[in-house]
């Protein structure tokens, strides 16, 4: 806006001052006329005319070199282009010959030019103008004096002096009458200037509150699409990642992530651990760099949880401060998800600036936050519906009704290229340990061999472990494991291996008793084996009997 007031003032000093110098060309042009007139009709007076013109000449140059190179030099030098232009009408003013001619009238051509003008020129030019007006009169009074006197025409003389003071007069009023306009025009463009102040100030103003605006209608339509994602696409396992992905571009954050609390199993009857994991994450080049954050049960992540206030960089260690720092955080906004019944996670956004957040941002996250904890409540709470409908309440593994589910899906998925294998395991003497202990130690029994068939399943990855139904169970293998499932003989080193570790495990009872079992398999694979799922399940079963019969303890493959 500074500029363009510049560039707008710059073009009419432009303007004013190449109307001026124009007017003076052709006043310039008149007196070269009249030069070359007085040459051929008064000689005697051509020498003055010559040195008049030549010095208006020099003037009028100056001033065109100067505008032609940078016009603010007339700005800054305004006294000195006003005394150019007094000096000349000065000189030309004595080549009238009498006190009072015809050219005074240039003085008020002068000072009505400098009207347009800067104030401080406009006072210099009324000044000079009067003082040379004067100076004028004193030099050219004598002859004028002395050819009245000459002529005896005394009452002309005094009607002469008359007339110079009524001339000097009308000067007077009209630097007057200029001063006063000038202030005027001052007053005008100040006033002018006020009113487009005021008006940047309102229009900043009406900016400010329309940002305000966009941001509360950006933030309602967040947390209404965010609504909508929740009510909609429950069931969406992308969920969390599009509400990070909205979240992130909202907050402006470089990275936002949903951790939530999960109960971990645990061997026999050890009580559940609560820790944190990573549920979604957007912007993060490489989420593990959050795992790593939140594996210190010291860190401000806990602390956030256990006092359930949020929390930034500032409540942090310098310590701490510094590993975020490593890891590309410089500010970030920890608030705890929770409901009245239950703590569900945490909600971090993250930046790699400093102060990235301000007050109306943390304000306005703690609004998602606490809508995210009522649509996370319905989603756990879904999930744990789900959960009971898709395990075993005892084993916490796969329930038969989840496996069909999952085969069945499979086929359709993959067709003819379909490949998988499952051993199917039974405990042996099985109905001994519930007559002998009591079916509580029963159930401890299959808690703890379930256990050791899942730590099996997830050490290879994405292989699936299932209670088949009693004391049976059913380890299904897939292709997304670290061994192909195709392949029987690696599907047995991993059966062989929870074989001998259940035989290698002591149970207690109750009562304090120990007591050893062992477990039998069959396997069956697709399409070695088998063509389908149903085959395949059936061969396994058919596999897992003979080792029954062959004496238990043992796991064999289908042939």
């Amino acid at each position: 806006m500074t500029t363009t007031k510049t560039l707008t003032r710059k073009r009419k000093m432009y303007i004013r001052w190449r109307n001026s110098i124009n007017i003076q060309w052709l006043l310039l042009c008149a007196l070269a006329v009249s030069t070359l007139i007085v040459k051929k009709y008064q000689p005697a007076f051509f020498r003055q005319f010559f040195i008049v013109f030549v010095y208006a000449l020099l003037s009028v140059l100056l001033k065109e070199i100067a505008l032609r190179r940078n016009i603010l030099y007339f700005h800054r030098y305004s006294w000195f282009f006003a005394f150019l232009n007094v000096s000349a009408v000065f000189l030309l003013y004595n080549l009238g010959y009498f006190p009072l001619n015809f050219l005074y009238v240039l003085y008020i051509i002068v000072i009505s030019d400098s009207v347009s003008g800067f104030s401080r020129e406009l006072r210099f030019t009324v000044t000079l103008s009067i003082l040379a007006f004067l100076l004028n009169i004193i030099i050219l009074w004598p002859h004028g004096a002395d050819l009245y006197r000459q002529a005896g025409l005394l009452h002309l003389y005094i009607l002469h002096g008359v007339g110079i003071f009524l001339s000097l007069l009308f000067i007077i009023l009209a630097s007057m009458t200029a001063l006063s306009r000038s202030r005027q025009a001052e007053d005008l463009i100040k006033n002018l200037e006020q009113l487009l102040h005021e008006k940047e100030r309102n229009l900043k103003q009406l900016y400010e509150v329309n940002a305000a605006l966009e941001e509360k209608y950006a933030a309602s339509y967040t947390l209404s699409l965010i609504q909508q994602y929740l009510l909609d696409e429950m069931q969406d396992p992308k969920l969390l990642e599009k509400i990070t992905d909205i979240i992130q571009g909202v907050s402006g954050s470089s990275v936002c992530a949903i951790l939530g609390l999960k109960d971990e199993y645990q061997e026999a009857d050890e009580p559940a651990a609560r820790s944190l994991q990573l549920l979604a994450v957007s912007g993060a080049k490489d989420p593990s760099v959050l795992n790593r954050l939140i594996e210190d049960p010291e860190s401000p992540a806990y602390r956030v949880l256990e006092a359930k206030k949020p929390s930034n960089e500032k409540d942090a260690s310098p310590e701490e401060r510094a590993h975020w720092n490593r890891m590309g955080i410089q500010s970030f906004f920890l608030l705890p998800l929770f409901t009245k019944e239950e703590e569900i996670g945490l909600m971090l956004v993250a930046h790699s600036q400093e102060g990235a957040f301000n007050r109306d941002q943390q304000e306005f996250l703690q609004l998602i936050a606490n809508q995210l904890s009522l649509a996370l409540e319905n989603i756990l709470l879904h999930q744990k519906t789900q959960k009971l409908a898709w395990h075993d309440p005892l084993t916490g593994l796969c329930n038969r009704y989840y496996l069909n589910h999952y085969l069945a899906t499979q086929e359709e998925k993959f067709g003819s290229a379909l490949a998988l294998g499952c051993a199917i395991f039974d405990l042996d003497h099985f109905k001994q340990v519930n007559d002998q202990y009591g079916h509580i130690t029963g159930d401890m029994v299959l808690k703890k061999a379930a256990a050791i068939i899942r730590k099996h399943a997830e050490a290879e990855g994405g292989w699936l472990p299932g209670r088949f139904g009693g004391e049976e169970f059913i380890l299904v293998a897939t292709c997304e494991g670290s061994g192909c499932c195709c392949e029987s003989s690696h599907l047995k080193e991993v059966a062989e291996s929870i074989r001998r570790q259940i035989e290698q495990t002591t149970f207690t009872s109750r009562d304090g008793k120990t007591f050893s079992l062992t477990i039998s398999g069959g396997i069956a694979c697709i399409p070695n084996q088998a063509k389908n799922t149903d085959e395949m399940i059936i061969k396994a079963d058919e596999a897992l009997y003979r080792a029954k019969r062959a004496g238990r303890n043992r796991v064999i493959i289908y042939s």
